[in-house]
């Protein structure tokens, strides 16, 4: 992780210090360390969005990525199937797509 990661990481966790109810800063958390390869803590970060946000379908999508890049498949799919369900509700067909996708991919 470069210095830059760490510093944007810093900042966000110290803003959700001071307001850890906010499921987009969980969200943007998780997908600093999505992008950083720290898959465990991403999902913990997204799972804690979806806590806060059930309905946040991205969420759902980014929280199955960890999962599924941590090696966890079961969880992953466990994931993936109940953000499909929640994405569909809501009419984010482009999310369902690609969760479908992830899952037909697991199953190989």
């Amino acid at each position: 992780m470069d210095q830059n990661q760490i510093d944007r990481i810093g900042r966000l966790k110290a803003l959700l210090e001071i307001d850890p109810d906010d499921p987009t800063g969980w969200f943007m958390l998780g997908k600093l360390y999505l992008d950083d390869g720290q898959f465990l803590e991403g999902a913990s970060a997204f799972q804690r969005s979806l806590e806060l946000k059930p309905d946040y379908s991205a969420a759902w999508k980014f929280c199955g990525d960890c999962w599924r890049n941590a090696g966890d498949t079961a969880r992953a799919r466990e994931v993936y199937e109940k953000g499909i369900a929640v994405a569909d509700e809501r009419g984010d067909l482009q999310t369902v797509k690609e969760m479908q996708a992830f899952l037909k991919r697991l199953d190989k």
